[in-house]
């Protein structure tokens, strides 16, 4: 899915009200969102990991080759049994917290797979809503829309509308 140029505010924002460990991007794609959360971690001291199944970004040239964003590519098919057992493993060993953004081909399945790895006060996010419904429901963890802050509501004039940022609300399972 392509990115709108208000969801940097809304990245920011993110990145300034929370501490890191470590950020995951499920689904490379072109790779300017990439490039754009690459520089964020480098800059933030966050470790950061960017899947995808196929490369269609120049990791070898400009910013992303500054900054070695060729480093943080994993070259892995995410719906592949390897790919899930490695892209776990990597939830698994990272510095914590952690944030994953789910924004390849099929996020409800993403969401289904890895969702429940992350722990309490952890963060998962995509560009489009996973659930439906007039409220969120509950896939493998209750999740809960993420209150915006002093400087997301900075952001509200030019939100596009279209980010439900999601949280573990709890550690405890959906009933």
């Amino acid at each position: 899915m392509t990115q709108a140029w208000s969801d940097l505010c809304l990245w920011e924002a993110f990145f300034n009200e929370r501490r890191l460990g470590t950020l995951i991007e499920l689904g490379t794609g072109a790779g300017g969102m990439a490039l754009f959360l690459g520089l964020q971690c480098h800059q933030r001291g966050i470790q950061f990991y960017t899947f995808d199944h196929q490369q269609h970004f120049d990791f070898s040239r400009g910013l992303a080759q500054l900054i070695n964003l060729h480093a943080s590519f994993r070259h892995v098919d995410i719906f592949s049994e390897a790919g899930i057992e490695y892209i776990s493993g990597v939830m698994e060993d990272c510095p914590r917290p952690l944030a994953v953004f789910f924004d390849n081909g099929n996020k409800r399945r993403e969401w289904s797979l890895f969702a429940a790895r992350l722990r309490a006060g952890e963060s998962g996010m995509s560009s489009t809503p996973i659930v439906t419904g007039a409220s969120w429901v509950c896939v493998k963890i209750q999740v809960q829309r993420i209150a915006p802050g002093a400087a997301m509501r900075a952001c509200q004039p030019s939100f596009s509308g279209h980010g439900p940022w999601m949280r573990p609300s709890a550690a405890k399972a959906c009933r």
